[in-house]
């Protein structure tokens, strides 16, 4: 009797390890992602400031957003993502590609033509957006169709880009 009861308490404190391990791993990515999308917030606040800075001619080289990191997401999103749902793992992939694509933009930002530099940063500034509407996304229902199936955010995210480009002068001659 006593290694039957020792057989199960050792198999329950192997599976709430286990539990309380994919849970922290869990909190870890969400306050990752609460985190990002602070750290977007401010660099589209960034963003707004180069564009009025590249008027400047006193401005000596260009400054540009730094990348993203996604340590907690690419180090242990592959052992929990069986524990999300179908709906919630998509939705967490759907934003990290966001911030993939923005970490691309600040690396090719660096390295191209000046003249790219204004699409560059308009392109950044659209990819802020569209990251911070993915986190949206990730605390919305399920039943609520995602950033890609909605059009009307997308034209909204669209005409925000239009509007920051036309005020910054961003686009001459496109």
């Amino acid at each position: 009797m006593t290694l039957l009861i020792g057989y199960f308490l050792g198999q329950s404190t192997d599976w709430i390890k286990f539990y309380f391990t994919v849970w922290r791993k869990m909190s870890a990515i969400n306050v990752e992602i609460e985190d990002i999308v602070c750290i977007l917030q401010y660099k589209r606040s960034r963003i707004e400031e180069i564009a009025g800075m590249i008027a400047d001619p006193r401005m000596i080289g260009k400054p540009a957003p730094g990348e993203i990191s996604e340590l907690m997401y690419s180090k242990h999103f592959s052992d929990i993502s069986p524990y999300y749902s179908r709906k919630k793992r998509s939705r967490i992939f759907t934003f990290y590609q966001t911030i993939k694509t923005f970490n691309e933009g600040t690396a090719d930002l660096k390295c191209r033509d000046p003249e790219y530099f204004n699409k560059g940063l308009a392109n950044l500034y659209y990819y802020a957006l569209l990251s911070i509407e993915a986190a949206t996304d990730l605390s919305s229902p399920e039943n609520i169709p995602d950033l890609h199936k909605k059009e009307a955010r997308l034209r909204k995210a669209n005409k925000e880009v239009e509007s920051f480009c036309i005020k910054y002068k961003l686009l001459n001659g496109d």
